[in-house]
């Protein structure tokens, strides 16, 4: 009976401590388990993260020591059409800038052949022409000769004139010559107007010329009221004059008086007549002779672009008649066209598809056409990093269902982050809370056993 009493709580309480261990056992596991979890998020981080950026340097390279060279055209070529190509030998990796009277006409990469070639449009007359090679780092090398060419735009044929009138034959002998004049006389007043009187009154221009005959080097007289204006002059051998008034007239009608002094002292007059002043057209608008159409390019700079990035292209028009049509040749198989209504900056840009190369060039064509059907055309190069395609016989292994997924997880990456946090906390709180609840249960056990063996020790004293 006291051996039943005393062993049942014993064995109860070593039951309660085996299913403690066995709990307590558990930790290890959850510890290892979120380990682990750590571990692949904070290596997902890093793969993520890592993938996100992209580091670029410059470092300096060799600058050019030869120049570009023309080749075609020679210097003073002519030529009938505008579009002109110009091509020549270049240095290796470097490209080339065309320069026409100072100005860029457009680029090109010099090819695996060590050649260049750019096509622009000439202006008309005398153009000089230069190119001048740079590396990657923009950096220009030796500067080559200037060569001048010329543009010789058709010449429109004369346009109809009137039928020339046929000289009538010389009569066999000489005129005689006419009299000398004895008398005054106003022959006609202001010849350039288109009509000569109005009711009788001789029409004139603000400054008028008066023409007439009198007695030969007699000095004539022209007086004009209403405010006084005079106009002096002498007659030739045979008698004749002409007076241009110096002093502009104000518009309306004016008397003018006539007179003359002879050589030999003998004053001629002649009644006073009216004048009807008008007041003068005004001139016609000087226009100015229209501005050639052109396509004015920024300065190139070496860069490349990513498949799939929006490669721009700016320029600017001036010249010519709006509205302009471009049309742009990326020379991947697409074309953009559009209609401008103003001169000024065009902005546009492309995106290339994936090629077969690493590296991949274009070179871009512009056309720009005006509402007058005037051309011009003009050439930039783009270069674009692509995909490599992988050596003939040989495969490229697909991303795998791991890699996908580390790839896509930057969406939600950041809500794993305090969900991972979270766990860990609540496994350390349950920790916590056991390891409290087996010092609560053993030392309850203790009084139990204590309580139990005290009795027991009376006993047997």
């Amino acid at each position: 009976m006291t051996h039943n009493i005393f062993s049942s709580p014993a064995r109860a309480g070593v039951g309660r401590q085996q299913k403690k261990h066995v709990a307590v056992s558990l930790h290890p596991v959850s510890l290892m388990t979120m380990l682990c979890a750590g571990v692949f998020l904070v290596a997902a981080t890093i793969s993520v993260f890592g993938a996100s950026y992209e580091v670029t340097a410059s470092v300096p390279g060799p600058i050019p020591t030869s120049p570009a060279i023309i080749s075609s055209p020679t210097d003073g070529q002519h030529f009938t059409s505008a579009d002109t190509t110009f091509s020549g030998s270049c240095p290796a990796a470097t490209y080339v800038t065309l320069f026409i009277n100072g100005s860029t006409a457009g680029s090109s990469w010099c090819s695996t052949g060590l050649t260049f070639s750019i096509l622009t449009t000439l202006p008309a007359g005398t153009s000089t022409a230069q190119v001048q090679d740079y590396n990657s780092l923009n950096q220009p090398g030796p500067t080559s000769g200037v060569i001048t060419v010329y543009y010789d735009p058709p010449v429109p044929p004369p346009a109809p004139g009137p039928v020339p009138t046929p000289t009538p034959a010389p009569s066999p002998s000489p005129a005689p010559a006419p009299a000398a004049p004895i008398e005054l006389r106003v022959a006609d007043v202001d010849t350039n107007m288109d009509y000569k009187t109005i009711n009788g009154v001789p029409l004139t221009t603000q400054n008028p010329t008066f023409f007439g005959t009198a007695p030969p080097f007699s000095k004539i007289k022209i007086e004009i009221h209403s405010d006084p204006v005079f106009c002096y002059t002498t007659t030739t051998s045979t008698g004749y004059w002409k007076c241009r008034v110096a002093t502009k007239l104000p518009p309306g009608i004016h008397t003018v008086a006539v007179s003359a002094v002879t050589v030999e002292g003998k004053n001629l007059r002649i009644p006073i007549f009216k004048i009807l002043v008008i007041e003068d057209p005004q001139p016609a608008p000087i226009i100015a002779a229209p501005t050639p159409l052109a396509i004015v390019l920024p300065t190139y700079s070496y860069q490349v672009y990513s498949v799939g990035q929006a490669v721009p292209l700016n320029f600017n028009i001036t010249g010519g008649s709006a509205p302009y049509t471009i049309t742009v040749d990326w020379r991947d198989g697409r074309r953009t066209t559009i209609v401008q209504q103003t001169s000024g900056p065009v902005s546009l840009s492309h995106r290339y598809a994936a090629g077969n190369r690493e590296l991949m060039s274009y070179e871009a064509l512009i056309r720009l056409t005006d509402a007058n059907g005037n051309s011009v055309v003009s050439q930039i190069p783009i270069l674009v990093r692509g995909y490599v395609v992988p050596a003939l016989g040989t495969t490229q292994k697909p991303p795998s269902t791991f890699q996908q997924f580390i790839t896509n997880m930057h969406n939600w990456l950041w809500l794993l982050w305090p969900g991972y946090l979270v766990v860990a906390l609540m496994l350390f709180s349950f920790y916590l809370g056991e390891r409290r609840e087996h010092d609560e249960d053993r030392k309850a056990l203790l009084r139990r056993t204590h309580a139990l063996i005290k009795p027991n020790r009376h006993h047997h004293a």
